[in-house]
């Protein structure tokens, strides 16, 4: 047994849980509603910051000045990048839960469930380019959720487990661990869709 995957796991374990404590103070300053998106492009940004950096002490000592400059940051903007396409969910589910058609039910919960796995990475799209309008952030976020649609899919599948230990096991697991460990998922995600963009930006084609 490799104890120190184990130890390196325990410790991950441990900054998505503080970061997930940061979160919440950070969706709570805004009052819920103005604090949801600034928070959550806040995490993606501490997420980012922890699988670039080789070393994670010295990062775990800076999440906490990150995330609220960056959530001050992105304040007005992650209103649209973020919080505008979340608010799209309710309705879908809400016609989802009165419709009495199954086939109508079944289509509107697929496209529901997609938006939803969509909606992970658009912190993420934020946390990437401050400088990006609003539109070209969702479209980024579209890109980095389907450009490699395994890795997504993987997002739900966990989402579906971690609500299933919720349930059956312990219901604190997701307000633990719910979004700082599918935002994390979605930065690994990302990387490589991210990187050929920037390298493409760098040196477009001729």
């Amino acid at each position: 047994m490799d104890w120190r995957r184990i130890y390196r796991a325990a410790d991950w374990l441990m900054i998505a849980l503080a970061l997930q404590g940061l979160w919440i103070l950070g969706t709570l300053a805004g009052l819920v509603v103005l604090g949801y998106g600034p928070a959550s492009t806040a995490l993606a940004a501490c997420w980012r910051s922890m699988v670039h950096e080789s070393t994670e002490s010295s990062v775990q000592e800076g999440c906490w000045r990150l995330f609220w400059r960056t959530w001050r940051r992105e304040l007005g903007r992650s209103q649209g990048v973020v919080l505008v396409p979340t608010l799209t969910l309710w309705p879908i589910v809400f016609w989802a839960l009165r419709t009495r058609s199954l086939p109508v039910a079944v289509v509107v919960l697929a496209i529901g469930c997609g938006l939803l796995l969509t909606l992970v990475y658009f912190p993420v799209a934020a946390a990437a380019g401050s400088g990006r309008g609003v539109v070209e952030s969702w479209r980024l976020g579209v890109a980095l959720a389907w450009t490699r649609p395994g890795p997504t899919m993987g997002i739900g599948l966990g989402v579906v487990a971690l609500a299933v230990v919720s349930v059956t096991v312990s219901s604190i697991v997701w307000p633990l661990f719910v979004p700082s460990l599918p935002v994390l998922a979605a930065v690994w995600s990302s990387e490589r869709t991210l990187g050929r963009r920037q390298a493409v930006e760098l040196d477009p084609p001729a």
